[in-house]
């Protein structure tokens, strides 16, 4: 008796034991460096861009930049069970009298692609008195080249965007830039549904954006960032 009363002690501290060790498991989103240095830019970031046909002129700037983190909440239990990293850059157009923002949207568990490497989309909102009135994506994160990805707004997902190709190397209105992503979407809601396409620097930003069927071709002349 006294030997079977022994084991379930023994048992039973065992189990303890192991409660006490068992880790919290927790899903951490956070956002890549890479994807930091494409968007990611604080107040007195600025880029003046010229169109390149009719000579107007136009100046972003960087007004606010909030970046932290937000809950995981589990779906079943409702608990917390990690932290999702954010940023939301917001800047001002004066030429299209518009403000908009540059914003992160990492799910918390779907599309991933492996254990540590969640799907990454920004997004780009255009505001209306404090208001959010027009959505779209127009980058993705682990990047593939060549493949399309739907882009949602308002419920809809007839346009795609796609990385259409990285240049080592590119020269533009006299500035040098490297490693420039070139963004094709087949239908951007920001430009009328046209096809458009944008060209994206490391440490720089957005340097290009092209749309053929308009004859808009507004390039960066010159930038200044603060990161």
């Amino acid at each position: 008796m006294k030997l079977f009363a022994l084991q379930l002690l023994l048992v039973a501290s065992v189990l303890l034991t192991a409660c006490k060790k068992a880790p919290t498991q927790e899903v951490d989103v956070w956002i890549p460096t890479a994807l930091k240095e494409l968007f990611l830019f604080y107040p007195g970031t600025y880029w003046v861009f010229e169109e390149l046909n009719s000579g107007f002129q136009d100046s972003i700037f960087v007004s606010k930049t909030v970046l932290d983190t937000i809950p995981i909440i589990h779906p079943g239990s409702k608990t917390v069970i990690g932290q999702k990293e954010r940023f939301i850059v917001t800047c001002i157009s004066p030429f299209y009298g518009i403000e908009f923002e540059i914003a992160t949207e990492s799910p918390d568990f779907a599309y991933t692609l492996g254990p540590n490497a969640p799907r990454h989309f920004i997004a780009q909102r255009h505001i209306r008195e404090g208001k959010v009135v027009l959505r779209n994506l127009i980058y993705f994160y682990p990047e593939e080249k060549g493949k399309s990805h739907p882009i949602e707004n308002d419920g809809l997902t007839f346009q795609t965007m796609k990385l259409d190709s990285i240049w080592p190397s590119f020269t533009l209105a006299d500035n040098q830039y490297t490693q420039v992503r070139k963004i094709q979407i087949s239908q951007d809601p920001s430009l009328q549904n046209q096809a458009s396409l944008r060209s994206i620097a490391p440490g720089v930003g957005i340097i290009q954006r092209k749309v053929d069927a308009m004859g808009w071709n507004w390039v960066v002349k010159r930038y200044n960032v603060v990161r």
